[in-house]
């Protein structure tokens, strides 16, 4: 048979299809989807989504929802 494709360094699970696309995740999520509202919209589970995000390049904000406090 065809020979065995080399296995990325970092395992990461089948990607779940969650019915969007990805670049449609980081969008909800950078219009102010939290990572906990979007796995629960999406039926899947937080660290699904916030894997995906992170893949994307998406900054992640904290866990708290507090913005970052100017001077």
């Amino acid at each position: 048979g065809p020979p065995a494709k080399p296995r990325p360094a970092t395992y990461a699970p089948p990607r779940a299809d969650l019915g969007i696309s990805d670049a449609e995740l980081v969008r909800r999520y950078e219009a102010g989807e939290s990572v906990r509202q979007l796995a629960a919209s999406l039926g899947t589970y937080y660290s699904v989504v916030y894997t995906r995000l992170r893949a994307e390049g998406a900054q992640i904000r904290p866990a708290n929802g507090q913005r970052p406090k100017g001077p």
